[in-house]
């Protein structure tokens, strides 16, 4: 659903809430349109999305509040409709510079724990060195 209000509210899936209530461990997942550089551009900071998941990356809902949320809802209401999981969501190229890649921000800090464990920070070092 979308709520063309100012700022657009704009949600698919299950919210938060609704997900805590079937699954025990969730991942919350957000971006601020302030990190954005096109909402920047067009001053247009004030916003939002968050991403609901289980601790397998599967999606379970979205929610954008902020400019063109409308517009941005239905990539998630596709990953939604075809069970894609974020990794599918940060294997995409958004085009640079777009709202769009507010969202593909956030399924990417789904990973970011993976990045603090030492051994994939070992693999990292070795990568680095190779080049």
């Amino acid at each position: 659903w979308v709520t063309f209000v100012d700022p657009e509210i704009a949600h698919v899936g299950m919210s938060e809430a609704e997900a805590a209530g079937k699954y025990r461990d969730l991942r919350i997942l957000r971006w601020p349109y302030a990190e954005n550089d096109r909402a920047q551009a067009e001053r247009k900071t004030t916003g939002l999305i968050k991403v609901v998941a289980d601790r397998k990356g599967r999606i379970l809902g979205a929610t954008i509040a902020g400019a063109n949320a409308g517009e941005m809802i239905h990539v998630w209401a596709l990953a939604l409709t075809k069970k894609m999981k974020l990794s599918d969501m940060t294997g995409y190229v958004a085009p640079y510079p777009t709202m769009t890649e507010i969202g593909k921000r956030a399924a990417v800090t789904f990973y970011a724990p993976l990045a603090r464990k030492p051994i994939i920070r070992s693999v990292i070092g070795l990568l680095r060195k190779f080049g």
